[in-house]
């Protein structure tokens, strides 16, 4: 599912991902859970991801944010990346309100 100003929620476009995605500055604040390349990817790859586009926090409107889930770091992981590039460009656990919303969701 995804979410667009203009359009509320909806079936998220599923994303091809010719290549890895590129980490750029996955930044965390003192306290956050570091977060594995892997567990981005495992996110940006989730069929079942919620997609904002674009990213609600985006100042240039060209980055989406997803959030996803990582089997192996057992949590729900949040993904800024470029749209038109694929790059990922931050990555972080995704909140309580995040976290609930992605599970309700998936019934």
């Amino acid at each position: 599912m995804y979410y667009t100003e203009s359009s509320g929620l909806g079936a998220a476009p599923r994303l091809a991902v010719p290549r890895r995605v590129h980490r750029v500055a996955f930044g965390q604040t003192c306290g956050d859970t570091d977060i594995e390349p892997a567990w981005a990817d495992e996110a940006f790859a989730d069929d079942d991801a919620l997609v904002d586009s674009p990213d609600p926090a985006s100042r240039s409107g060209k980055t989406d944010r997803l959030v996803g889930y990582s089997r192996t770091a057992r949590m729900v992981i949040v993904v800024v990346y470029l749209r038109d590039e694929l790059i990922g460009v931050k990555a972080w656990k995704a909140n309580e309100t995040q976290t609930r919303t992605y599970w309700e969701d998936q019934r």
